[in-house]
């Protein structure tokens, strides 16, 4: 298997990485058909292990942007890190698959779940 990719970045800072890239890039988009010039979007990933005994990874992320305006150019940078969890393989989850897979689907046994 590989990481589903639209669900990875949906999970990046709960939604922030994903709604920002799209702003970004219509923001690009827009601006490159304005000024008829150019424009540059870029995003970086970066990981890190949490621990040697875990199966997490620290995901910083960075979306960095260049476009032209009427006079000059705009640039901006948009970071942040998200825990990740690593399955077999290498997927990445924000949430740690095996808890989930428990019980079809349950985190907990009916009997054992907290009230």
């Amino acid at each position: 298997m590989a990481t589903d990719v639209r669900e990875f970045l949906g999970d990046l800072d709960s939604g922030t990485v994903e709604s920002v890239l799209g702003k970004v890039l219509s923001a690009v988009a827009a601006a490159t058909i304005d000024h008829d010039g150019k424009g540059k979007v870029v995003l970086a990933l970066e990981f890190k292990r949490i621990a040697k005994s875990s199966n997490q990874v620290l995901c910083g992320h960075k979306i960095s942007y260049t476009h032209q305006t009427t006079k000059g150019d705009l640039s901006e940078n948009v970071s942040g890190e998200t825990a990740m969890f690593v399955a077999k393989g290498g997927d990445m989850f924000v949430l740690q698959q095996d808890l989930l897979k428990k019980e079809q689907g349950q985190m907990f046994p009916f009997k054992d779940v907290p009230v």
